[in-house]
């Protein structure tokens, strides 16, 4: 069996030390020559053969007759493909090359017949690959026979494997993002985008490759400052981060976007890309400055507030509230809300929460407790907490006002503050309540209430029919049975339902 890389003779032609007939006007094979020169033999050729033999001969070439017939090769190709002298004039096809190819006949005739080059890649029995090229080799209008070129491609093509490999799985992963990213050249041309991207700007794909990123839209990226740090600053520094665009976008309105970028220099020398992440931040910016506001009312209130979690741990403490407790606020956070108040009173707030909580369903207003409160330094003094609450992501918050009663405030100065700032709360926090004195037929609702049913702002309470009439249809008996039910006793009033906006 032959060894990997090494020729095999299939019986067509010669055996081993025996003759092949020759044709009667066939030239004496010439001498050997000089293995310096790179050549095993070289028949008569002209000039410009022979210098491309020279300076090729460590390449792996076999020069072919137009018959198909091995007429010379180069070192290169001796030792890869094992050649001896004897395979001279012997036909190429003949010579079982254990390249996995089955069809040296069909290619080499190929070649011939179209004189074009046939070329494919291949792999040796140990998995290496090769690039095998068949091409004529003319002089003038004449054919004078086939060069077979087999080139070691198998770092390059492993390379660009890993290479395509590496480049699926950064689209994959852009495409994966959900922030919208656009892939620019280094003249700042839009190479690509993701989805992402189109479905944010609502564009298309041919609204945005192979053009300036400054072009896009309605030009709303063309901002000096930007232009700048793309064209300047960014190639020298590598990064852009968090550069803030507001602008009226196309079928979206004036949207504030943040853009982060990082300019990519492939290790090879090519040319450098930018990746531009652009994040829509318009309703983010918004809350959170929405949360300053709320933060700065909470902290200009002259009551303590104290919000606490479902575990009884305190979640938010006002400055007025360290002030009064003489914690610091890292002090508070964390800190059980119980450890504020005397041992004798604990009891007293956890049963006036647990009864607040008890009876949500009919309470349109907070639960006032007085208690003993006690600083950090062991001092005690009288106060009035006033117990309200709010939803969250981590659960119901229990709301916790404080008034310290030792401040010169009367009992009722201290509920009516209380009162008042309950109302603060809900204006931070949202949260609305609507009440009907069945005794008076009268009804009342906080100014919150009629936004959160889709009503504009107003003065004006809706009666209980008016009320009524908010829900929707499929809704309205089951919710005005459970009305009727609480007003005779039965039960509390408790109901989910949907409205008419």
């Amino acid at each position: 069996m032959a060894k990997p890389g090494e020729l095999r003779r299939n019986g067509k032609g010669s055996g081993p030390g025996e003759a092949e007939p020759r044709e009667a006007a066939e030239e004496p094979r010439p001498p050997k020559v000089a293995a310096s020169d790179g050549l095993a033999y070289q028949p008569r050729r002209s000039t410009h053969e022979i210098k491309h033999l020279f300076t090729s001969a460590e390449m792996p070439m076999v020069f072919l007759g137009t018959d198909g017939r091995i007429q010379r090769f180069t070192s290169g190709a001796q030792k890869l493909w094992h050649l001896m002298a004897g395979d001279v004039g012997r036909p190429f096809a003949d010579l079982a090359i254990p390249f996995g190819i089955t069809d040296w006949e069909e290619l080499v005739a190929g070649a011939i017949e179209s004189r074009k080059t046939m070329a494919r890649d291949v792999q040796d029995d140990a998995g290496r690959w090769y690039h095998l090229r068949l091409r004529p080799d003319r002089s003038g209008n004449q054919l004078l026979g086939i060069r077979v070129l087999l080139l070691d491609v198998d770092t390059l093509k492993r390379n660009l494997e890993e290479a395509h490999q590496a480049r699926d799985f950064l689209e994959a992963m852009a495409e994966t993002c959900s922030t919208p990213l656009v892939i620019l050249d280094d003249d700042l041309i839009v190479i690509r985008a993701t989805r992402s991207y189109y479905t944010t700007f609502r564009t298309t794909r041919q609204e945005t490759e192979r053009r300036g990123f400054f072009e896009l839209g309605g030009g709303q990226w063309n901002v000096p400052q930007l232009q700048h740090l793309l064209q300047e600053v960014l190639p020298r520094n590598q990064r852009l981060t968090d550069f803030e665009v507001e602008a009226d976008f196309p079928m979206l309105g004036m949207r504030k976007m943040i853009l982060n970028g990082q300019m990519i220099r492939p290790e090879s020398g090519g040319a450098p890309v930018i990746f531009l992440a652009i994040e829509d931040a318009t309703e983010r910016l918004q809350l959170e400055e929405l949360a300053r506001e709320k933060r700065a009312i909470l902290e200009a209130s002259i009551q303590a507030i104290v919000s606490t979690r479902p575990d009884g741990k305190i979640a938010m403490a006002n400055n007025r509230a360290t002030q009064m407790f003489g914690y610091s606020r890292n002090g508070l956070l964390g800190l059980p809300v119980e450890r504020l108040f005397s041992r004798r009173h604990r009891e007293a707030y956890i049963a006036g929460r647990k009864a607040y909580f008890e009876n949500l369903s009919n309470r349109s207003a907070g639960v006032r407790l007085d208690l003993r409160g006690v600083r950090k330094d062991g001092t005690e003094f009288p106060m009035a907490l006033y117990l309200s609450h709010v939803e969250s992501v981590v659960g119901t918050l229990t709301l916790s006002l404080i008034t310290d009663l030792t401040e010169g405030q009367p009992a009722e100065e201290a509920l009516q503050l209380s009162q008042e700032h309950l109302t603060m709360v809900q204006q931070t926090t949202g949260f609305g309540f609507w009440e009907w004195d069945a005794g008076s037929e009268r009804a009342r609702c906080s100014p919150e209430w009629g936004p959160l049913h889709g009503l504009p702002p107003s003065d004006h309470t809706p009666t209980q029919s008016e009320w009524l009439a908010l829900v929707y249809p499929d809704d309205r008996d089951r919710v005005a049975r459970a009305l009727n039910e609480a007003l005779e006793g039965v039960k509390p009033y408790q109901a989910e339902f949907r409205l008419m906006w």
